[in-house]
């Protein structure tokens, strides 16, 4: 994965205090490990208990995405990334990975249809999208996404860096309440 194409991130996240990131090739022996990490530095930062909670599933969440959903070649290691910012109210979380060009309007239409919902249909639409199984073959459905909005309660944020005609690098952004209770 080639990290250079998100400068934006590095942008977003200057004069905020990184607590913990984590880039490369990711298992899900990896993945545990920095939830523990995560965990760690947000029980130090005295959030409260939900927060952490948030917090500690949106980038477990967001880590899984990307080992279930993004694009890798078959003989090559799943790669991809996370970091966690702390910010002056918030905490945010970023997960970037790579995805194919022909993807970037249907992920922009997923985030964008479940950021307009209230939390009241998101919760239904979650619900919904369990109980009668319209997942994909990839069980896509956005059911990640609308996790991921749940627990963090804002809307979810995003961007994409053109790497080649095939290839685009994708970033999710979510914060969450420092004072979530």
């Amino acid at each position: 994965m080639n990290f250079e194409h998100l400068k934006d991130a590095q942008v977003k996240i200057q004069g905020k205090n990184c607590i913990a990131e984590i880039f490369g090739i990711l298992n899900e022996d990896k993945i545990h490990e920095f939830a523990l990490e995560v965990e760690k530095y947000l029980f130090e930062l005295n959030l409260t208990k939900t927060a952490i909670k948030r917090t500690f599933l949106v980038v477990i969440e967001g880590l899984q995405n990307i080992l279930r959903h993004g694009h890798f070649l078959e003989d090559k290691p799943k790669v991809g990334g996370c970091l966690v910012v702390e910010n002056e109210g918030t905490i945010e979380v970023f997960c970037m990975n790579n995805i194919r060009a022909n993807e970037k309007s249907n992920i922009e239409l997923i985030i964008k249809e479940i950021n307009n919902l209230s939390p009241e249909e998101l919760k239904a639409n979650y619900i919904d999208e369990l109980s009668t199984g319209n997942m994909s073959e990839r069980n896509g459905a956005g059911l990640g996404l609308m996790t991921i909005r749940l627990k963090a309660g804002k809307p979810i944020d995003c961007f994409f860096y053109n790497i080649n005609e095939e290839w685009h690098g994708f970033a999710m952004v979510c914060a969450i309440d420092k004072e979530f209770s």
